[in-house]
């Protein structure tokens, strides 16, 4: 068989050349596609770069704005005035303070306070807003910060004792504790400067003192008998503790500066049962237990638990200054009734008007009314000749074998005492140079449901009105004189209560019969030494009232105006926005 070449030689080889050709245009295809896409990619991320940068500087300011948020409440929590400072050298305050280690262009922030004084006093918490920085990119933080204070707690202590001022104590002098004339008893400035220590201290047991001619001593016996010490003279005091036991309850947040005494099964509602006493070595009676004695808290509630200490200001002269730049200040013995929306003033022995609408003082002989209810009441002592608001009622004794049972001393019409009562509709704070005296109901007009709410602060005593004769008799609610109509006994208090310096206590509650039904008090009480208002036991009174205490939490987001702060109150964060 033959076969011609021209049927098959050159086939082979063109059909090779022809494919080449193909695949050739393919490749050149596909790279022309994929430079198309590569292009494109490019073109995409060159065109997002501005982005991904504005993206990662938004970041950035955000983190800077945090930053300078953390940086502002630590100084803020070093000095609790800070946010009223003009710090030039903090450049937060100016130009910006770079974070560290990112560069002033890349990361910084500035802040600013928003708050006057004024804000600041009257809803309890500081608003600051924080700007954070990167290449140009801003980010804005709003920030509402409070501080912790009194307010957190239904129930505040710095010393877990009687009041030293309110009794005396039979003391041993040079190992005796009586002469022929009757029991040596120590007077209250002595009881003052040896019985003002904190539990862990040494008030747990029984105070020795020897006496020098430069810090003397005092004490008397029965027979009235007078004993100065001089040196060598050795008095021991056993000082007026206080206990918790069975049947007490507290219903709300708790703190003391000092060891809470435990004896019984006291019960504590809240978590937060704190003591200022962080105990290290050697421990209480049992190990372990955040407080002293041989009880220990209901199971039911909860223990006590360490936590930092929380300090009483020296003196309520704050309260003053925010009265004179913002409220109504008045003079010696002043009686404030609240009724009908409007504050009722009793005030004889101030002669001008600190602010407008305040007072007419060619009227002082007469009870004006005030309207708008002020802010901030402020009374402040008066010297000279002063007349009284009612004050003591007949018969009425203010001292009991030398130690004062009732405010004063004496009623005095030219302290500084403010004498308070009647149903509140809106927002204030009473302070007193020396002494508060609650007379009767002081209530809300909307209860704990509104926003009404009373803050009383006193440099010395808060008084519950609870007058004895000198027989130890009860005289209300049927005592009267020609200037004071009988009034009723004292049973509901809704009020932030702070004594700066002596104690929230009931008038004469060693004397008389037990009153009946409980003094009722919804708010938190504040305290330097805990305040008597009974004696006799959780089930039953011998003298004075049971007790009532129930927190208001209100008052954490609508405190009183220019309520008092702890020294070094630390702030928090509260409402942030951004």
């Amino acid at each position: 068989m033959c076969v011609k070449p021209s049927d098959h030689a050159g086939a082979g080889p063109r059909g090779a050349r022809g494919d080449e050709g193909f695949a050739l245009i393919a490749v050149m295809i596909s790279m022309g596609v994929l430079t198309l896409f590569l292009l494109a990619t490019l073109g995409y991320a060159v065109h997002e770069m501005p982005q991904s940068r504005k993206d990662q500087d938004a970041k950035t300011a955000q983190a800077a704005a945090q930053a300078g948020l953390e940086d502002f409440l630590a100084r803020l929590n070093s000095d609790g005035d800070y946010w009223q400072s003009t710090d030039s050298a903090n450049l937060a305050f100016s130009t910006g303070k770079a974070i560290p280690g990112t560069g002033g262009d890349k990361g910084s922030f500035t802040y600013q306070v928003l708050s006057t004084v004024q804000d600041v006093g009257d809803t309890g918490t500081l608003r600051v807003q924080v700007t954070g920085r990167s290449r140009g990119v801003t980010r804005k933080v709003t920030t509402s910060l409070r501080p912790v204070g009194f307010l957190k707690y239904v129930y505040y202590t710095d010393i877990e004792a009687t009041d030293p001022a309110l009794y005396t104590q039979v003391v041993s002098v040079n190992g005796a504790t009586s002469s022929s004339n009757g029991d040596y008893s120590a007077k209250a400035t002595t009881l003052t400067r040896l019985c003002s220590q904190y539990y862990y201290a040494g008030r747990k047991a029984p105070v020795t003192y020897s006496a020098s001619t430069t810090d003397p001593l005092y004490a008397t016996n029965s027979g009235g008998h007078v004993t100065t010490t001089t040196n060598g003279t050795v008095v021991t005091v056993t000082c007026s503790n206080i206990q918790w036991t069975t049947g007490d309850v507290v219903d709300g947040p708790l703190h003391s500066n000092d060891a809470l005494r435990v004896e019984g099964s006291a019960r504590f509602t809240s978590e937060q049962t704190e003591t200022g006493w962080l105990p290290t070595s050697p421990l209480p009676a049992t190990p372990g237990h955040a407080w002293w004695g041989g009880g220990t808290p209901d199971a039911a509630g909860y223990q006590p638990t360490g936590y930092p200490r929380v300090d009483l200001p020296d003196s309520n002269s704050k309260l003053l200054d925010a009265a004179v730049k913002s409220g109504c200040v008045y003079t010696g013995a002043t009686k404030i009734t609240f009724a009908e929306g409007v504050m009722k003033v009793k005030s004889p022995n101030t002669t001008t008007s600190s602010r407008p609408g305040c007072f007419t003082p060619a009227l002082r002989a007469d009870e004006q009314v005030i309207s708008p209810i002020p802010p901030a009441v402020y009374v402040r002592a008066a010297s000279g000749t002063c007349t009284g608001v009612g004050f003591p009622i007949a018969s009425e004794a203010t001292t009991s074998a030398g130690v004062v049972v009732g405010p004063g001393p004496n009623h005095n019409p030219c302290n500084a005492n403010a004498y308070v009562s009647g149903v509140l509709a809106g927002r204030t704070t009473i302070g007193a140079a020396n002494d508060i005296v609650i007379i009767g109901d002081t209530t809300y007009r909307n209860g704990t449901t509104g926003t009404d709410v009373l803050g009383l602060i006193a440099d010395n005593y808060i008084w519950v009105y609870k007058p004895v004769n000198s027989s130890g008799t009860n005289l209300l609610p049927t005592a009267a004189t020609p200037t004071t109509p009988s009034m009723p006994e004292v049973h509901n208090i809704q009020a932030a209560i702070l004594s700066v310096g002596h104690s929230f206590v009931v008038q004469s509650y060693a004397y008389g019969d037990p009153l009946a039904g409980k003094l009722n008090v919804t708010g938190s009480i504040s305290q330097k030494y805990r305040g008597p208002v009974g004696t006799g036991t959780a089930a039953a009174a011998s003298h004075g009232y049971l007790k009532n205490y129930v927190y208001d939490p209100r008052l954490l987001r609508i405190p009183p105006p220019f309520f008092l702060q702890p020294r070094q109150a630390p702030w928090v964060v509260g409402q942030v926005s951004g």
